[in-house]
Protein backbone atom coordinates (compact mmCIF):
# COMPACT_ATOMS: atom_id res chain seq x y z
CA UNK A 1 0.00 0.00 0.00
CA UNK A 2 1.20 3.68 -0.72
CA UNK A 3 0.97 4.67 3.12
CA UNK A 4 2.74 1.48 4.25
CA UNK A 5 5.50 2.81 1.58
CA UNK A 6 5.95 6.48 2.76
CA UNK A 7 5.93 5.57 6.45
CA UNK A 8 2.28 5.48 7.18
CA UNK A 9 1.11 2.22 8.90
CA UNK A 10 -1.69 1.39 10.72
CA UNK A 11 -1.69 -0.15 13.98
CA UNK A 12 -4.50 -1.86 15.93
CA UNK A 13 -4.91 -0.17 19.47
CA UNK A 14 -4.64 -2.46 22.72
CA UNK A 15 -7.51 -4.03 23.73
CA UNK A 16 -8.34 -2.96 27.63
CA UNK A 17 -9.97 -5.14 29.89
CA UNK A 18 -10.49 -6.40 33.23
CA UNK A 19 -11.75 -9.25 34.36
CA UNK A 20 -10.59 -13.35 35.34
CA UNK A 21 -8.00 -13.68 32.40
CA UNK A 22 -4.73 -13.68 31.48
CA UNK A 23 -1.53 -13.84 28.97
CA UNK A 24 0.54 -16.27 29.26
CA UNK A 25 4.05 -16.20 27.53
CA UNK A 26 7.13 -19.29 27.14
CA UNK A 27 8.28 -17.04 30.77
CA UNK A 28 5.07 -17.58 32.47
CA UNK A 29 2.11 -15.37 33.14
CA UNK A 30 2.78 -12.17 31.41
CA UNK A 31 -0.81 -10.03 32.16
CA UNK A 32 -3.01 -10.57 34.74
CA UNK A 33 -6.27 -9.31 33.39
CA UNK A 34 -7.49 -8.80 37.61
CA UNK A 35 -5.01 -5.70 38.05
CA UNK A 36 -6.51 -2.50 38.91
CA UNK A 37 -7.30 -0.58 37.36
CA UNK A 38 -7.33 -2.68 34.26
CA UNK A 39 -4.75 -4.69 31.91
CA UNK A 40 -4.22 -4.03 28.34
CA UNK A 41 -2.45 -6.27 25.65
CA UNK A 42 -1.99 -5.84 21.92
CA UNK A 43 -4.56 -7.39 19.45
CA UNK A 44 -1.48 -9.38 18.26
CA UNK A 45 -1.61 -11.23 21.47
CA UNK A 46 -5.31 -12.02 21.61
CA UNK A 47 -4.67 -15.58 21.15
CA UNK A 48 -2.60 -16.08 24.22
CA UNK A 49 -4.92 -15.35 26.29
CA UNK A 50 -7.05 -17.82 28.68
CA UNK A 51 -9.94 -17.46 30.95
CA UNK A 52 -8.89 -18.33 34.51
CA UNK A 53 -12.35 -18.57 35.49
CA UNK A 54 -15.97 -18.62 33.90
CA UNK A 55 -16.94 -14.75 34.16
CA UNK A 56 -19.92 -13.76 36.36
CA UNK A 57 -21.12 -11.46 33.32
CA UNK A 58 -19.34 -9.64 30.12
CA UNK A 59 -19.60 -6.57 29.61
CA UNK A 60 -18.34 -4.37 26.43
CA UNK A 61 -18.25 -0.98 27.18
CA UNK A 62 -17.90 1.52 24.02
CA UNK A 63 -17.40 4.79 25.69
CA UNK A 64 -13.66 5.28 27.48
CA UNK A 65 -14.78 6.87 30.47
CA UNK A 66 -17.02 4.98 30.90
CA UNK A 67 -15.05 1.91 30.75
CA UNK A 68 -12.31 3.48 33.31
CA UNK A 69 -15.08 3.90 35.60
CA UNK A 70 -16.56 0.56 35.96
CA UNK A 71 -13.22 -1.31 36.14
CA UNK A 72 -12.91 0.66 39.45
CA UNK A 73 -16.28 -0.13 40.27
CA UNK A 74 -16.79 -3.53 39.49
CA UNK A 75 -15.97 -6.34 41.96
CA UNK A 76 -17.98 -8.89 40.91
CA UNK A 77 -15.68 -11.48 38.87
CA UNK A 78 -17.03 -10.03 35.66
CA UNK A 79 -15.14 -9.53 32.45
CA UNK A 80 -15.29 -5.90 31.59
CA UNK A 81 -14.10 -5.05 28.11
CA UNK A 82 -13.52 -1.73 26.04
CA UNK A 83 -14.51 -2.01 22.36
CA UNK A 84 -13.81 1.87 21.53
CA UNK A 85 -17.26 2.19 19.57
CA UNK A 86 -19.36 0.17 17.12
CA UNK A 87 -17.67 -2.60 16.01
CA UNK A 88 -16.95 -2.40 11.59
CA UNK A 89 -19.63 -4.01 9.24
CA UNK A 90 -16.89 -6.75 8.41
CA UNK A 91 -16.69 -8.09 12.21
CA UNK A 92 -20.46 -7.77 12.93
CA UNK A 93 -21.92 -8.99 9.74
CA UNK A 94 -20.64 -12.37 9.82
CA UNK A 95 -21.86 -12.86 13.64
CA UNK A 96 -25.64 -11.61 11.97
CA UNK A 97 -25.46 -14.01 9.35
CA UNK A 98 -24.20 -17.11 11.30
CA UNK A 99 -25.26 -16.41 14.95
CA UNK A 100 -23.69 -18.79 17.73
Amino acid sequence: MVWAHIGLERFSHPVHFRGPVTVEGGSGRLIDGRAKPFASIHPETLSQLSILERPMAVLTIENYASFNRQVREIEDGSLVVYIGGFPAAGVTLPLWLNPA
